[in-house]
């Protein structure tokens, strides 16, 4: 399967080149413990927040992750679930500047603040006070400066930067798959509008930054480039792209896009393809 291939390539190298070679590797409860209170604990710049959100929901809530089932997720929790995401989503919230659209700083990063974005549509659409809109404001604009504020390409790629039009692979991760999220949560012909813009982005910055190898360029365009194929950002990119997949798949709006469900299975598959051939075999 496309999923667990994205996993084989973000997770392989890790293991690896951690693993001695006459031992079989794994991971004890008591390792993924430590793991997590650390990422909780070093995790301060907006893109550490908003992936150790997702890793959170994936690991402990994952039929609320858009890996586990249908969306929307249901409207009411039951006591505890969810409760560290929502936690730390309530405090990026509450603390957000009244004056700013994104939801936090990002450092001068366009897409990190939107990787937030997905726990705080999650803890607005489980709210327990459904006459407290402060959740849904946040991430409208958020969205808002994604959308209309955020510099752009000439074809409409989103910068990732705020200062230059460039384009990293990091942003595939960071802000699609909040839009996509926003777009499944929504409904209608506007969740649609916004799932069709995830995926276009997704298209646009392949365009943009794959290279005949298969592979993606970690930046382009602006004042200095890195045409490296730099292995996160080709994981980046093909996580970003399966979450955005899994969004469209699980959405109420999959049967109108199967064509842009092939596209990203094949991008997906084309950068794990491509990655492959650089592993280290230990044996």
């Amino acid at each position: 399967m496309v999923q667990r291939a994205v996993l084989t390539l973000l997770v392989g190298c890790a293991v690896a080149f951690a693993a001695p070679t006459d031992t079989v590797a794994s991971i004890s409860d008591a390792t993924i413990s430590k793991v997590k209170a650390n990422a909780v604990k070093i995790s301060t710049h907006s893109w550490e927040i908003g992936t150790a959100l997702e890793a959170l929901t994936e690991l402990e809530w994952p039929s609320l992750s858009v890996f586990g089932g249908s969306l929307p997720p249901p409207v009411k929790l039951s006591s505890g679930t969810a409760s560290d995401v929502i936690q730390w989503a309530t405090k990026i919230v509450k603390a957000k500047n009244p004056n700013s659209l994104p939801l936090i700083d990002g450092d001068g990063a366009v897409g990190d603040p939107a990787s937030i974005g997905t726990a705080v549509l999650l803890t607005n659409w489980t709210r327990t006070d459904r006459s407290d809109h402060e959740f849904s404001t946040a991430a409208g604009h958020q969205l808002t400066y994604l959308l209309d504020d955020a510099p752009r390409t000439s074809d409409g790629a989103i910068s990732h930067r705020s200062e230059q039009v460039q384009l990293w692979a990091d942003f595939v991760y960071m802000a699609p798959p909040f839009i996509a999220y926003f777009g499944a949560l929504k409904g209608g012909s506007g969740g649609l509008s916004l799932l069709k813009i995830a995926y276009q982005q997704c298209k646009l910055y392949r365009q943009h930054l794959r290279d005949s190898s298969g592979l993606w360029k970690h930046i382009v365009l602006g004042s200095w480039q890195d045409n490296h194929h730099w292995g996160t950002g080709n994981a980046w990119a093909a996580a970003g792209m399966m979450r955005v997949l899994e969004t469209i798949h699980h959405s109420k709006l999959a049967s109108q896009m199967q064509s842009e469900q092939n596209d990203l299975k094949s991008w997906i598959n084309e950068i794990v393809s491509a990655s492959w051939k650089h592993q280290v075999c230990v044996t």
